[in-house]
């Protein structure tokens, strides 16, 4: 059975190193490729009504009590489609007000709320920023491909920190900018893994990672603060806040990787599905360490990403 904990402390620890390289440059303006506005009322949103209610009825399950204010924080929402929803639901009873601060509504869970949250819960305890549909994540992923253009020198200053020679950096630099799929092979030692964590440096821009997934009326967990980096720079940009503005991903597994990490898992607890790792490193960089070690074949692993490896 697969040990989310087990993996996520190990991606967690990986992720680390690499952040504290990726922490020794700073921010700049980015230019992203995509921009999406904050939705400004129910209508714009991209996903079901229904998703938002069940979502605001859980948080309320699970707080107790909120307002109007704390639930556009929690949500990633506007402030319009939250006072809509609100209203909705307080017309079939299901919250009680409690208290005004401004104009700004203090309620908790009613009797019927409480039951209809409870019953919910059961089913799928997600009650964190609303999810974006799988078409939009399409659409941004397709926007956000790395279009790179670099040479020598640039590879030499990305890798300053390594002993690289250049016969080396002439024969990466053009299979990266293929942007195909790349195999590092040789002697344990040699510096596969040091250059594969460093490949990140290539990227000089950053990209949009929504929270959450909806694709069927099912929610499915893809920010993952152990792998992705948030630049908390958003403030910059009029983005829709369901979307974190991060550092290209870099995820790395070695000889803990197993068929089930390369599907969407339920966690037992929390009945949400959790993203895969390769859909995590969308727009980024996925590095399989140690091939051949792990406990599926390389055959079965080649065959499971033939389409993808093949484009």
């Amino acid at each position: 059975m697969l040990n989310l904990k087990a993996t996520r402390q190990y991606l967690s620890s990986i992720g680390r190193q690499i952040i504290q390289l990726m922490n020794t440059e700073t921010h700049e303006k980015i230019r992203l490729g995509f921009s999406p506005e904050a939705p400004k009322n129910i209508e714009q949103l991209d996903i079901p009504q229904s998703i938002v209610e069940d979502i605001i009825l859980r948080h309320l399950y699970t707080k107790t009590s909120s307002s109007l204010t704390s639930l556009c924080d929690s949500l990633k929402l506007s402030l319009p489609i939250v006072q809509d929803v609100f209203q909705r639901l307080r017309k079939q009873q299901f919250f009680e007000v409690t208290g005004m601060q401004g104009n700004d509504y203090n309620f908790t869970l009613s009797g019927i709320g409480r039951e209809r949250a409870s019953k919910l819960f059961d089913t799928c305890q997600y009650s964190g920023p609303v999810p974006v549909s799988i078409e939009n994540y399409i659409t941004a992923v397709n926007a956000q491909a790395l279009k790179i253009d670099f040479n020598r020198s640039f590879l030499k200053k990305a890798f300053s920190d390594l002993v690289l020679t250049d016969t080396f950096l002439d024969q990466l630099g053009p299979a990266l900018m293929t942007q195909k799929p790349v195999f590092f092979y040789g002697p344990t030692g040699n510096g596969k893994t040091s250059v594969a964590v460093r490949l990140f440096k290539i990227y000089q821009d950053a990209v949009l990672i929504p929270y959450a997934l909806e694709f069927d009326g099912q929610i499915i967990v893809l920010y993952d603060p152990a792998v992705h980096q948030n630049l908390d720079i958003k403030g910059s940009y009029d983005l829709d806040p369901r979307w974190a503005l991060c550092r290209r991903p870099c995820i790395i597994v070695g000889g803990e990787l197993e068929p089930k990490m390369l599907e969407l898992q339920m966690e037992e607890s929390s009945k949400v599905y959790a993203a895969p790792l390769q859909l995590k490193a969308n727009n980024g960089i996925l590095i399989i360490d140690d091939f051949g070690r792990q406990i599926i074949s390389p055959q079965f692993l080649l065959n499971r990403w033939i389409v993808p490896l093949d484009r």
